[in-house]
């Protein structure tokens, strides 16, 4: 058990592939098929303003975060359609100034600020639309950590995997999201995946 790198080949007792999309590609040489499917994001990131907002946010239209330097992210759905995985995001399109605007109408304190940069990612969605965490079927020492809400939920994931990993004890906490449930099983790749399941 190991991972090949640019550098050569790292050996390993245990391999966590917590890859977002790019874990379709990194399972596919272990026989595992990850049903996944890829939807694009856009992110406005403000300029700093510190203390403003101390946490997640999700007045049901929009969501906002806390990220580094008091900066606040800003997320739509609606605003998530109007881009695509070529969308250049250098220039801030014209559309994006909507995400500030929306969380200055809720939120006093953001009236100077302004939209510093807009991001535009790939989000790794399962196909039944659940995190897929745990030991992949039939490997032994290669696990799987995938999910959209990685941010949010990328801390509990973490710690309570590797205990599991450490401690050989499964946790209960995990047990519906295994890569072996049912949904999964059946592989159901999307017209937008199949540019990189393939060799």
């Amino acid at each position: 058990m190991g991972v090949t790198t640019s550098e050569g080949f790292v050996p390993a007792d245990t391999v966590v592939a917590a890859a977002g999309t790019a874990s379709v590609r990194l399972l596919a040489p272990l026989g595992y098929h990850l049903s996944l499917d890829r939807v694009v994001g856009v992110l406005g990131v403000t300029s700093p303003r510190p203390g403003v907002l101390r946490g997640v946010i999700y007045p049901g239209k929009y969501h906002c975060r806390p990220t580094y330097g008091g900066r606040i992210t800003i997320g739509c759905k609606e605003i998530d359609l109007l881009a695509d995985e070529d969308t250049d995001a250098s220039t801030p399109p014209a559309w994006s100034s909507s995400l500030l605007q929306m969380a200055q109408q809720d939120m006093s304190g953001l009236e100077d600020v302004r939209l510093e940069e807009v991001r535009v990612g790939v989000r790794p969605i399962p196909g039944d639309r659940l995190p897929v965490i745990g030991q992949v079927p039939h490997v032994k020492g290669a696990y799987l950590a995938v999910m959209h809400s990685g941010v949010t939920l990328a801390a509990i994931v973490g710690q309570t995997l590797a205990e599991e990993i450490i401690t050989g004890q499964t946790s209960s906490l995990l047990e519906a999201y295994r890569p072996d449930r049912s949904s999964l099983t059946a592989p159901r790749v999307s017209p937008s995946l199949r540019n990189i399941t393939r060799d």
